[in-house]
């Protein structure tokens, strides 16, 4: 009976702290390389474009479409 409440325990901690605590750290690994990705886009756009070297990246983030000029700077 100790050998079955034991593992049913350890099945229950994995479904309800493990995981979700796997998922809950890949999300803000995922997170932060989303923002270190956005700040290089940023700084590439604005020392490719002569235009956009006198802002501010929070004035070139709204409002320019990041994404598209970045791609861009390649062709």
């Amino acid at each position: 009976m100790l050998v079955f409440l034991t593992a049913l325990s350890i099945i229950l901690a994995t479904f309800t702290v493990i995981l979700p605590l796997r998922r809950f750290h890949k999300a803000q690994a995922q997170d932060e390389f989303q923002r270190a990705m956005r700040y290089v886009q940023l700084r590439a756009v604005k020392r490719h474009y002569q235009v956009l070297e006198k802002l501010e990246y929070r004035e070139i983030e709204s409002s320019y479409d990041l994404d598209r000029s970045y791609h861009r700077i390649g062709r």
